[in-house]
């Protein structure tokens, strides 16, 4: 592996985790950074085809507490300026029931499609995939 598939590898990683950073910062400015303006997520039940949808709906997420995303397993393949890939993520959702702490984890998998514009990689296509779910009363 040379040192330029080496730095395009480190770079998508860092766009993942950034990603992840994003949605638990609630950091919209961010997040607009991450997409290309034509990008098409996809989460469970819709498929956007616009960022501004996608920003916007990051306010459902005020409903919990806090979240953490932690990302993992991260498969690409790199084509010169845009690559595919596969990574893991456990995401805990922490919430309030009547005043008790909860947590719902969602054991997810990202399909990603990236391609580098001039300030370095962007997605182009995301899609979130909510393999299994858990929700659990917090001690304390």
């Amino acid at each position: 592996m040379d040192a330029s598939t080496i730095a395009d590898r480190l770079a998508l990683n860092d766009l993942v985790y950034d990603y992840a950073r994003a949605v638990d910062n609630r950091d919209k400015d961010l997040m607009r950074t991450l997409f290309a303006p034509d990008a098409q997520i996809v989460v469970p039940g819709v498929e956007l085809d616009s960022l501004d949808d996608f920003i916007r709906g990051l306010d459902g997420l005020d409903r919990f507490t806090a979240t953490m995303h932690c990302v993992h397993n991260h498969q690409l393949v790199v084509t010169a300026d845009t690559a595919k890939g596969q990574c893991y993520c456990i995401a805990s959702h922490l919430y309030l029931v009547d005043a008790a702490p909860w947590k719902m984890d969602w054991g997810i998998r990202y399909r990603d499609r990236y391609r580098r514009n001039a300030d370095g990689w962007i997605f182009s296509y995301r899609r979130l995939i909510i393999v299994w779910e858990q929700h659990a009363a917090l001690k304390g």
